[in-house]
């Protein structure tokens, strides 16, 4: 049932129970692998832009509404660890578990910012395209999130705390929506999240089209292969209990600010043809293979490096490290909507065996880019590559961590001046869908597409970079690029000085402006 809050604009929150959950058992455990408590203690806040295809009226949104808690509710019945808390493992009190109970929901919220009965004024659809869908435009990320759940490693997110899986808010603007999708980290990574919202979309179209509604693959939710037994040398017991692991506030002095580029196709091919120009005069072995996502890290990293504004000493290795999806890389391959953190990341500190690591100096002008674009390939392949045992060895020491949440990573103790680099690409095979044919006034043809993805951030971790994907499918450009955040240190008009004056970065991509600023402490 939904229950109409006092406050305006007129607002809605449901409690979704699983489709079929009377028959559910009691209560269902599911392990929290290593990789999982790897990652930062937060919510995810990946935010889809739908357009309407024409005015939608009252019984059009309205059906949006039922379609969505429909559809949550079927996607709640086949993605089951989406559905309650993270708990200890009561047997092993140093691991924890996702743990879903009969009678559980999902939390479910419908906001209508498209009426303007408290006097703000919220962006359109057409207003947030223009301006290139930035975060900052939304203002308080509080208003388009539920409470508690905005990006950042905040004490609801704590394990501690037994935090809830996931919760959703509908929001809608005028001429659309944005649908924000909250999860813990620990229980899905951005190719997760990717696969279990393809599998919503897919929902949403049957119910639209009263077809039958899709099935979801159980072997997405078997996360054995990258979560072995567990290898805890020391058992605990009352002579040696498990340290309690307490909320820490993230350090206040290493807030930034996000800033939004976009990568020109051209400019993309341009970039790889140097760094492959660059490997060939180098007498590289000519079977070496780059990519453009090489070439562009490469390229971030050497950007950071030489526009540091840190003192970093030219015989030291700074820290680097990017995100490689692992599911079709494993043998057998994991099917591409795998549940689950299944992402390995390669680290300058710690490198693959044989993988030479660049000092200060190498990369700020002794080595080419594309030697370290070359680089960044070997640091992918020492991961993937299955046959040198660094991936199972990782998995295996992890597993040794007498508490498995203190293997998670805290963005804001990264070592100063490095870089880290998580790719979001794989989002865009959401863009352009039609959820909900027939809606908005659109008849046949018409309804709901997805014209662009966010994750939305008031918690900015300096160093960081989110590469999203091209848009130019939904523009019908075909000079449109990638886009990407960085997330850089210092205030607005330090972070965009150093960058978006620097010819050498302003050669190759375009500054379209701030994204987010960091209200940690505000």
């Amino acid at each position: 049932m939904g229950s109409l809050s006092p406050s305006q604009p007129p607002y809605q929150t449901y409690q979704l129970h699983p489709a079929g959950w009377e028959d559910d058992p009691e209560v269902e455990r599911r392990p929290v692998g290593v990789l999982d408590c790897f990652m930062p203690q937060t919510y995810n806040n990946y935010a889809l832009f739908f357009r309407f295809s024409s005015p939608a009226t009252g019984d059009d949104k309205a059906q949006v509404v039922e379609t969505l808690k429909m559809g949550f509710e079927h996607l709640f019945a086949q993605v089951r660890h989406l559905v309650g808390r993270l708990e200890r493992n009561p047997d092993k009190p140093g691991e924890l578990q996702y743990v879903r109970r009969k009678g559980d929901t999902v939390r479910f919220d419908v906001q209508h910012l498209d009426l303007v009965a408290d006097g703000k004024k919220y962006p359109s659809v057409d207003e947030l395209e223009e301006k290139h869908f930035r975060g900052i435009l939304l203002g308080d990320l509080k208003v388009w999130s539920i409470p508690g759940m905005t990006y950042g490693c905040h004490p609801p997110a704590h394990p501690s705390n037994n935090p809830v899986i996931s919760a959703y808010k509908l929001n809608f603007i005028p001429g659309g929506f944005i649908l924000n999708m909250h999860h813990h980290h620990f229980a899905n990574d951005v190719i997760g999240w990717v696969g279990y919202t393809t599998q919503l979309s897919h929902i949403c179209q049957a119910i639209s089209r009263s077809t039958p509604i899709p099935s979801f693959p159980l072997s997405c939710l078997d996360n054995s292969a990258l979560n072995p037994p567990s290898t805890t040398t020391t058992p605990p017991s009352s002579n040696n209990p498990i340290p309690t692991q307490v909320y820490t506030p993230p350090d206040p002095t290493k807030k930034g600010v996000s800033l939004l580029f976009h990568f020109p196709a051209s400019k993309a091919a341009a970039l790889k043809s140097l760094a492959l120009s660059d490997l060939a005069k180098s007498g590289a072995d000519p079977k070496a293979w780059i990519s453009t996502f090489d070439s562009l890290a490469a390229l971030l990293l050497r950007s950071f490096i030489r526009l540091s504004p840190l003192p970093l000493s030219p015989d030291t290795v700074p820290f680097y490290t990017h995100t490689i999806n692992l599911r079709p890389r494993l043998s057998p391959p994991l099917h591409p909507g795998h549940q689950f953190n299944c992402i390995g990341c390669p680290l300058s500190l710690s490198p693959p065996p044989g993988v030479i690591q660049p000092t200060v100096s190498d990369i700020v002008g002794g080595w080419s880019l594309g030697r370290l674009a070359l680089y960044m390939r070997q640091m992918t392949n020492g991961i993937v590559d299955l046959s040198n045992g660094v991936l199972e060895g990782m998995i295996t020491e992890m597993g040794r961590a007498e508490d498995k949440v203190g293997l998670s990573i805290k963005l804001d103790e990264l070592p100063g001046g490095g870089v880290y680099i998580t790719d979001h690409r794989d989002v865009g095979g959401l863009l352009g869908q039609d959820w909900t044919g027939g809606l908005g006034g659109g008849g046949e043809g018409g309804g709901t597409k997805v014209v662009a993805y966010r994750h939305l951030v008031d918690s900015v971790d300096q160093g960081g970079v989110v590469v999203y994907p091209s848009r130019g499918k939904v523009k019908g450009d075909g000079e449109e690029g990638v886009e990407f955040v960085v997330f850089a240190g210092g205030s607005e008009e330090e972070a965009v000085g150093r960058l978006v004056n620097d010819r050498e970065w302003g050669e190759w991509v375009e500054f379209r402006g701030v994204d987010g600023v960091d209200l940690r402490g505000r």
